[in-house]
């Protein structure tokens, strides 16, 4: 790189290169200051109204004005302590309000990211000329942004550059599975799984790319722990797309197994404490699996669905509460038992019992483990019972 140019990145990080060295600026600014001077930064050296940065930072304060000012003293005597950066001016004074502009020249990566995706928004698919500037967006996305506050501003930038990535790695990956470019396809589909790992399509382009490339066997392995992490950690339900692509690696597949190996290889797996958590399709199967059991062997099942009960329609609380149905459902039930989550309120359990008092007693230990869990006696989880023989 350019040593007199000045390279600020954002994306998984905060650091600035400039004169041969690399700062990252945690290390040198306070939280404040960072969210501060991110904010300026990501305004692409536009002028930054007090209004808004009140608004932002100190919609609570009895001074807002007092605050923004001492805060922007504040951040320019932090960076001017930076020996490299002593005779360089960021931040100028404009009439109502503040602009990002160091006296040397100045390329941002979400300022690229932002530029090269205005050249393609508008394309419903790539062809040779447009996958160029969809590769660049690719390579300077390496995660979501600095953020350690819970402003929507920037919870907006965050999913913002998130949609647009996901976005343009499917239409590329689209791309260049057409036009048979498997190992670009293979880069960046691998990268696109490793960043955002609860997204189906990042792995159905990588396996797509072992196919191609005629890898059947690590095509296979990597199916099985991809597929298996989106079912068990994200409790999301295999698309048709995703269930044929395992027909096909099996169809193709010519490495032989033998049944020493097949045995070591489950022997191996670590299996979890409490009742298996699954996804919709899963829980189908076990189910069918289950009441031809019931009949053969004359058992009860029952079904339970836990339900959060709380006032208000407070997002990031409600997936809390989750978690802990979660965990009080997982670790009260046994190893045999399962459940799956239906919507954003309920959960699904099947499990089989003899007697209907003793689903009852079950239940009501789900739900007292889930009470001391929260302090809100308004928080609560409910039960509904369905003998399904019945």
């Amino acid at each position: 790189m350019n040593s007199s140019k000045m390279y600020i990145h954002l994306f998984d990080g905060f650091t600035i290169e400039y004169g041969g060295e690399v700062f990252n600026m945690r290390d040198y600014l306070s939280r404040q200051s960072l969210s501060l001077l991110e904010v300026l930064i990501l305004q692409d050296q536009n002028n930054v109204s007090r209004d808004f940065l009140m608004e932002l930072f100190w919609e609570n304060s009895d001074n807002p004005l007092s605050s923004l000012k001492f805060n922007i003293f504040r951040l320019r005597k932090l960076l001017k302590e930076i020996h490299t950066f002593q005779d360089i001016e960021f931040i100028h004074t404009e009439k109502g309000g503040y602009r990002f502009q160091p006296e040397v020249e100045t390329i941002v990566d979400t300022s690229l990211f932002e530029k090269e995706f205005a050249a393609i928004e508008k394309a419903a698919s790539y062809d040779d000329n447009t996958s160029v500037h969809a590769r660049i967006i690719i390579d300077l996305y390496d995660g979501g942004l600095y953020n350690d506050t819970e402003q929507l501003w920037f919870m907006q930038k965050v999913e913002y550059f998130r949609n647009v990535f996901l976005s343009v790695t499917d239409k590329l990956c689209a791309y260049y599975l057409r036009s048979a470019q498997y190992a670009e396809l293979k880069s960046i589909a691998l990268k696109a799984a490793t960043l955002e790992p609860s997204v189906e399509e990042n792995h159905f382009y990588y396996i797509q790319a072992l196919i191609s490339e005629g890898d059947y066997a690590a095509a296979y392995e990597y199916y099985q722990t991809s597929t298996r992490m989106l079912v068990s950690e994200y409790a999301i339900s295999l698309s048709e797309k995703m269930k044929e692509l395992y027909s096909d690696i099996i169809g193709n597949n010519e490495e032989k197994k033998n049944i020493e190996g097949i045995t070591s290889y489950y022997k191996s797996k670590e299996i979890s404490r409490g009742a298996l958590y699954c996804d919709n399709t899963a829980f189908d199967y076990i189910y069918e699996i289950s009441m031809r059991n019931a009949v053969r062997e004359n058992l009860r099942y029952f079904l339970f669905i836990f339900e959060i009960k709380a006032d208000g329609d407070d997002e990031k609380r409600l997936e809390k509460l989750l978690e802990k149905a979660k965990v009080s459902i997982q670790s009260s039930l046994r190893s045999g038992d399962v459940f799956t989550r239906l919507n954003r309120y309920q959960f699904l359990v099947l499990l089989p019992c003899r007697l209907e008092d003793g689903a009852y007693r079950i239940a009501q230990r789900v739900s007292s483990s889930f009470q001391g869990k929260v302090r809100n006696r308004k928080e609560r989880l409910h039960y509904y019972i369905q003998n399904t023989n019945q």
